[in-house]
């Protein structure tokens, strides 16, 4: 869901387009499907904040070893580990990628990575191999990487609560107000 406390300030930023496109990808299963689809190894949540949290699709590995991530070990490509509930597990390490399109944060700049298009591959999805933003790693690790807790530059915005878990017990209603689920009676 979008957070109405940050839309005027989206909206200003020129980020509106930036901000649908990343809740698009969490509506198609970035982030959201993962870990039912067996590509989220060793996550976070909800008690394991710090663990070397990675996504496990071979189509997202090539790319992002094809952007600059071969360092980061085999068989991985880095999620969201430190920023705790409704961040962590469901995005690209914002220490890592700092601006990519499903990183946490949101910037002026949000480039759709070959990552993410190679990720819906893996989640069944067809893809255009080619419809993605050039963007490769930064060359020096963000300054988040230095304390461990995601941050980004003085316009960005912390897309924290945009994935909220099941039990929370809400739904969207077609109108796109919440609702709250009722116990069912017994």
């Amino acid at each position: 869901p979008f957070d109405y406390a940050d839309l005027d300030n989206i909206e200003n930023n020129g980020q509106h387009e930036g901000l649908i496109l990343h809740e698009m990808g969490h509506g198609v299963g970035i982030g959201t499907s993962w870990n039912n689809a067996g590509l989220l190894q060793n996550p976070s949540l909800p008690d394991n904040q710090g663990a070397d949290t990675h996504f496990s699709g071979p189509a997202a590995l090539v790319a992002f070893d094809h952007i600059g991530g071969g360092g980061f070990g085999a068989s991985k490509v880095p999620v969201e580990n430190q920023a705790g509930e409704g961040s962590g597990d469901a995005h690209w390490r914002e220490s890592v990628m700092d601006t990519e399109l499903m990183t946490p944060f949101l910037d002026l700049q949000n480039p759709l990575s070959e990552v993410t298009v190679a990720s819906l591959k893996d989640l069944g999805y067809g893809i255009d191999p080619n419809s993605f933003d050039t963007y490769f790693l930064p060359v020096a690790p963000p300054a988040q990487a230095q304390t461990g807790v995601p941050t980004s530059g003085p316009s960005a915005i912390y897309l924290g609560d945009d994935i909220w878990p099941i039990e929370r017990g809400y739904v969207v209603e077609p109108s796109g107000k919440l609702r709250k689920i009722r116990e069912p009676l017994r």
